[in-house]
């Protein structure tokens, strides 16, 4: 039986859950606020609809997780005073502090993953995961 490509994406990705729930869990974080602080960067101020552009989330829908991202402590949210109706994110200490754990978590699985790998493969599997990323960004 052949398998499917989602299945090995899925593999990948249980290889490293396990971990990523304990950030979760350490830092009462759900799975879509641990994908915002994930893909923020860490010194990176942006607005909601740059966020929810990101993480391909309505903006209503992302400015209640950035809401709760706030209550916890993770984010900081402030209204330009420029521009009312932008409102700036960015990450609080503890914010930044959950950034380089899941920065540190990221790192782990993937020399996990990489130590599994022959040399000789790594470009290969580079460059196919760089198309199927752009397939997905289409």
């Amino acid at each position: 039986m052949k398998t499917r490509l989602i299945d090995t994406i899925f593999l990948l990705n249980r290889e490293c859950m396990f971990e990523r729930n304990e950030i979760c869990e350490k830092a009462n974080l759900t799975q879509q606020e641990f994908i915002i602080i994930d893909m923020l960067n860490i010194n990176e101020t942006v607005s909601c609809s740059t966020i929810a552009n990101r993480i391909l989330l309505s903006v209503s829908r992302t400015s209640r997780l950035i809401g709760s991202l706030v209550q916890k402590g993770h984010l900081i949210r402030e209204e330009d005073p420029d521009n009312r109706k932008y409102i700036k994110v960015y990450f609080s200490s503890k914010g930044k502090n959950t950034k380089k754990r899941i920065e540190e978590l990221k790192d782990k699985c993937e020399k996990k993953i990489v130590s599994k790998i022959e040399s000789k493969d790594l470009g290969i599997i580079e460059k196919s995961i760089k198309i199927l990323s752009k397939i997905i960004h289409r």
